[in-house]
């Protein structure tokens, strides 16, 4: 089966350094052949589709809005769901094995809190930001399991597919 992984961060960074991050960690991920699913085509997001499809990778965009005016170049699907960022969340986190969270704010620590409910696993690249803070720690003490963090895009990777892998055996 093919797996398929979102990467989550901000879709208006213009920092460099969160972009060649994103765009490693697209990369990478196409390289090991799982499909990418982004909510958007800008920003961390943007940058992650773009790593990917300097190797071929296959990737699709859940965005809450049409594509008109959008750079799609870098898009295999894009999927224009009319849910509002909020709500478009959840769609797009129960289409996922994994995640791997590159900087961020509200929205993406919403989207990371639903992940983490459903227990779908979650790797964080540590940048310094708000979604730091969360490495190693539950949102809930409910459930024990609890969010990663990696270093490097491939840390994160190789961390999130090892996860995977164990909940699959």
């Amino acid at each position: 089966m093919n797996l398929q992984i979102g990467v989550f961060g901000s879709a208006s960074t213009t920092n460099k350094k969160y972009l060649d991050l994103a765009q490693e960690t697209g990369k990478l991920l196409a390289e090991n052949e799982v499909t990418i699913f982004c909510g958007n085509v800008t920003g961390i997001l943007g940058a992650t589709i773009k790593g990917a499809k300097l190797v071929n990778g296959k990737t699709v965009v859940v965005a809450p809005y049409d594509h008109k005016n959008l750079d799609l170049s870098n898009v295999d699907v894009y999927i224009a769901s009319s849910l509002n960022w909020f709500s478009r969340g959840p769609s797009l986190v129960n289409s996922l094995n994994g995640i791997i969270v590159i900087s961020g704010g509200v929205g993406t620590l919403t989207e990371m809190a639903y992940a983490w409910w459903e227990e779908v696993p979650i790797v964080i690249v540590r940048t310094g930001g708000i979604n730091d803070q969360y490495i190693g720690k539950t949102f809930d003490p409910r459930k024990k399991h609890k969010l990663l963090g990696a270093d490097t895009p491939k840390e994160a990777v190789d961390l999130l597919l090892k996860t995977i892998s164990k909940r699959k055996s």
